[in-house]
C-alpha cells in the first residue's frame, strides 16, 4: 500500500427539526429541533464519517491531523484527548478516523480492533415489513433522508 495521509477535515452542523416537539421527562421545555454533527475525513479516495457531539473546539486544530497517517491511531488518540480537556468533547473524529482505516484496509471494524471472527450475526436484522411499519414509508421513498441532512 501507498502511503496515504489525511488531506482534509470536515465537521458539518445540522438542526433537526422535531414536529411534534420532543417532551423529554428531565426537561420542562419541548425540543423542538435535534443538533446533529457529521465529521469528514478524506485521505486520498477514501473517507471516514463519524456523527456526534457538535466538536466546536477543533476548529483551527485541523493542522494537528492534516497530513498524518490515518493508521498513527494511539497519536491521534492523544491529541484528542489533549483537545477534549480544554474544548470539550471530540470523540467523533476518532470514530471517523477508526473509519477511514477501514476502508483503506478494507477490513471491517471489529476486525480492526481485534475482535475475533464472529459465528454468525448474534441479532440478524428485522424483516423489511417490520421495518416498514416501524419507519414509516417516507423513510423507504427517502425523502426522510434528504430532509434530515439539511444544513
Amino acid at each position: 500500500m501507498t502511503h496515504i495521509s489525511i488531506d482534509s477535515i470536515e465537521i458539518y452542523h445540522y438542526r433537526l427539526p422535531l414536529d411534534p416537539p420532543f417532551h423529554a421527562s428531565w426537561d420542562p421545555q419541548p425540543r423542538t429541533s435535534f443538533g446533529a454533527t457529521l465529521v469528514r475525513v478524506r485521505a486520498g479516495d477514501y473517507e471516514g464519517v463519524g456523527a456526534g457531539d457538535a466538536m466546536l473546539g477543533l476548529a483551527g486544530h485541523e493542522n494537528l491531523f492534516i497530513g498524518r497517517d490515518p493508521f498513527e491511531i494511539e497519536r491521534h488518540v492523544r491529541v484528542i484527548d489533549n483537545l477534549q480537556f480544554h474544548y470539550g468533547r471530540m470523540w467523533p473524529l476518532e470514530v471517523a478516523l477508526w473509519d477511514l482505516m477501514g476502508h483503506i484496509s478494507e477490513q471491517p471494524l471489529w476486525k480492526l480492533l481485534g475482535g475475533a471472527q464472529p459465528a454468525g450475526t448474534p441479532f440478524p436484522p428485522p424483516p423489511a415489513s417490520v421495518c416498514r411499519q416501524t419507519c414509516g414509508p417516507e423513510f423507504w421513498r427517502g425523502s426522510f433522508r434528504r430532509r434530515a441532512f439539511r444544513r
